[in-house]
């Protein structure tokens, strides 16, 4: 890759740097994602996202979601497990690992993939 000019590098693809990319070229600011695995990588996390942390994307995530959840479950060790209803569907849930590229193809950011940060100046 030559050395083009950047305004901004975003250090990391997850949904926090896509997030970032997404709005800094909506910006009008010419953006580099760094990502130090190759995409879509595996990401461990419950994969819940609130719906209303959507709401400031012009895009269509309904090919990255995998289920809307109408209850949630909680158990805790000595005590009796507990159920409450979702109403409205407040929560999303996706695999990181296409919700995360998704975002990032729909940002309009460059991105190298397999480079680590490894220093900020």
């Amino acid at each position: 890759m030559n050395r083009p000019d950047f305004d901004v590098v975003v250090a990391g693809a997850g949904a926090g740097g896509a997030a970032a990319a997404y709005h800094l070229t909506r910006a009008g600011l010419r953006t580099l994602v760094v990502e130090k695995a190759r995409l879509p990588r595996y990401k461990a996390c419950g994969g819940a996202i609130p719906r209303t942390a959507l709401d400031d994307f012009a895009v269509d995530f309904r090919g990255v979601v995998e289920a809307i959840p109408e209850e949630v479950s909680f158990t805790y060790p000595g005590l009796p497990a507990t159920s409450t209803a979702l109403a409205g569907g407040p929560v999303l849930m996706v695999m990181r690992s296409r919700f995360d590229a998704f975002l990032l193809s729909c940002s309009g950011a460059e991105v190298l993939e397999g480079a680590a940060v490894e220093e900020v100046a």
